[in-house]
């Protein structure tokens, strides 16, 4: 055999201790890996993100997650050393040493151009690292920024993973968390993971965290974020922006484990109004709810008995084939429990 073929058998691996897999935010980042953080413009992303930098450099909870404290290294290609000034008076946010910004923008992922000004991401993490050794968490504000694009290769799959596998070489070598943050697609999706720019490729190459922000549009202070990725537990957080502040937090709502998110936000809306009849595309915009319509009435269906234990009974109009009409009655209690939880 090829001695260039190294085999670990599945007890091995099994029992090997991984020590970079640790979280440096529990359940969101984890090890020497690169994730995404995705969303529409305006929607929020870099005020997530630098509330994220400030919890980890000071070891405090993001968004109820224990973080581990490391040094921080925020790359913001995006917007101006001014504004970003702005934004952390606004927030409220006293960083100390322990957090970085560069904001040199001809950082490049590779060196492919003539241009004798451009400088390697990989000198800027490498430099950094000298006075910081504690670095842990690098976060990459925007990602298309620090990439040598093309028209030709904009939308090329295999510059995406090509740009993908070198990001993951820096993160394992030199044993730090890369977090780009990235556009969603103009024209969204209904799957979350196919909502950022680059799609299926870029997403699929990224073997730490995705987390997809959403926010309906100005002015809301209502937003969901999304989370998935390799080994990560999937789930759904609905999000609270203070429009002072600029800082989102948790909901208020509580999360019965027994139902899932989607189920809770329409219950909760049905109890509120006592009841709705309409389609179900209807009952997903006035719940500001992303997913599709028919991935909504497969969750009614499968959950029409846990529904019907909290007193909420629904019964479909057979006369329409498209759009059909759902007619949800809430059962009526003298001692209601007016509380909601989903």
């Amino acid at each position: 055999m090829d001695n260039n073929i190294e085999l670990i058998t599945g007890n091995e691996i099994r029992h090997k201790t991984y020590f970079e897999n640790n979280y440096i935010v529990d359940s969101l980042i984890k090890g020497n890996k690169v994730s995404i953080l995705t969303g529409g413009s305006k929607t929020g992303k870099s005020t997530l993100a630098l509330q994220l930098a400030n919890s980890v450099s000071k070891g405090i909870p993001f968004l109820n997650n224990n973080t581990i404290q490391c040094d921080v290294l925020y790359i913001c290609l995006d917007n101006d050393e001014d504004l970003i000034a702005e934004r952390l008076k606004l927030m409220n946010l006293e960083m100390d040493d322990s957090v970085v910004f560069c904001f040199n923008k001809n950082i490049v992922l590779e060196d492919t151009s003539s241009n004798q000004d451009d400088i390697l991401l990989l000198e800027v993490v490498t430099e950094t690292l000298i006075s910081h050794p504690f670095l842990r968490l690098v976060i990459i504000d925007l990602f298309d920024n620090i990439r040598n694009l093309t028209i030709k290769t904009e939308a090329n799959n295999v510059k995406d993973t090509e740009d993908m596998e070198y990001l993951k070489g820096i993160a394992d070598g030199l044993k730090i968390h890369i977090l780009l943050l990235n556009h969603d697609t103009k024209n969204g999706s209904q799957n979350g993971y196919c909502s950022s720019k680059g799609g299926v490729k870029l997403v699929g190459s990224c073997n730490g965290t995705y987390l997809h922000l959403i926010r309906s549009g100005i002015g809301q202070t209502s937003a969901t974020l999304e989370v998935g990725g390799r080994n990560v537990k999937e789930e759904i957080l609905q999000l609270h922006l203070n429009t002072t502040t600029l800082t989102y937090s948790l909901s208020e709502e509580n999360i019965n484990d027994d139902m899932p998110y989607e189920i809770g936000i329409i219950r909760n809306y049905i109890i509120k109004n006592n009841g709705y009849s309409g389609t179900i595309s209807n009952l997903l915009q006035l719940t500001k709810l992303t997913i599709a319509a028919n991935r909504a009435s497969r969750l009614l269906n499968t959950h029409k008995d846990l529904l019907a234990s909290e007193g909420i009974t629904f019964s479909i109009d057979p006369s329409r084939s498209n759009g059909r009409i759902y007619t949800f009655q809430v059962e009526q209690k003298d001692d209601k429990d007016d509380t909601l939880c989903i």
